[in-house]
């Protein structure tokens, strides 16, 4: 209630009060709908310069934010919608410029019933880096299915203590301002399915070559509840 008691006080008396606050909010609203026309969703590198991870990018910008980072291939986690135009704008920006384009459908909470999308994300993310190839890993907001996976690649194949990668990438709410706006992973169903299938995916990366052998033991998400 701290910034509502002191546009009060400012305001003098609460009709006027109330009527910043309403402004207030309205603008929040506003722009909260037309800001992801102006900057990328949700960007954010999780390997400056190689990996970067993002909600789905406007139509307006996936152009120049595909060049900009000199993005070589990009993850997408969504469900691909011929009508959505800004799906149908990401594969024409990537077949224009030789991106190389991989989609794997996973649910919005970030679990899936094909585990082996994570692991196929994973393996590109692998694959691409080991190259020196720039990758762009992708879902519609930007905070379960793509924290997911970075958390995946983080843990397993770099190593990363589980619960730094919880809280660099799992555990950011980003609504704006803590009023609206999707919650953070670690509100979501993501961590105990991620706990409950690392193994899986630790078995699976080994066969396929991107790590040498399962981490023992198999590293948790201690913030799960």
């Amino acid at each position: 209630f701290g910034p509502v008691a002191i546009i009060f006080r400012m305001s003098g008396n609460w009709g006027k009060g109330a009527g910043l606050l309403v402004a207030l909010v309205a603008g929040l609203v506003v722009w909260d709908a037309v800001r992801y026309d102006v900057v990328p969703k949700r960007l954010a590198p999780i390997e400056e310069g190689f990996i970067y991870r993002s909600g789905q990018i406007s139509p307006r910008l996936i152009g120049s934010v595909l060049d900009d980072l000199e993005i070589d291939s990009v993850v997408s986690l969504v469900d691909y919608d011929p009508l959505r135009p800004e799906h149908v704008a990401e594969v024409s920006a990537t077949r224009e410029r030789g991106v190389r384009f991989l989609n794997f459908d996973m649910r919005g909470n970030g679990t899936t019933d094909f585990l082996d999308d994570y692991v196929f994300a994973v393996k590109e993310i692998h694959r691409a880096r080991e190259v020196g190839e720039r990758v762009l890993v992708h879902c519609a907001s930007g905070v379960r299915r793509a924290a997911g996976v970075s958390s995946v690649y983080r843990v397993l194949v770099r190593g990363d203590a589980p619960d730094d990668v919880f809280e660099e990438e799992l555990d950011r709410y980003v609504g704006p301002f803590g009023l609206w706006g999707p919650r953070s992973a670690a509100e979501s169903q993501i961590l105990p399915f991620l706990n409950q299938n690392m193994a899986y995916f630790a078995e699976r990366l080994v066969e396929a070559g991107v790590i040498p052998v399962a981490p023992d033991p198999i590293p948790q998400f201690t913030g799960a509840t």
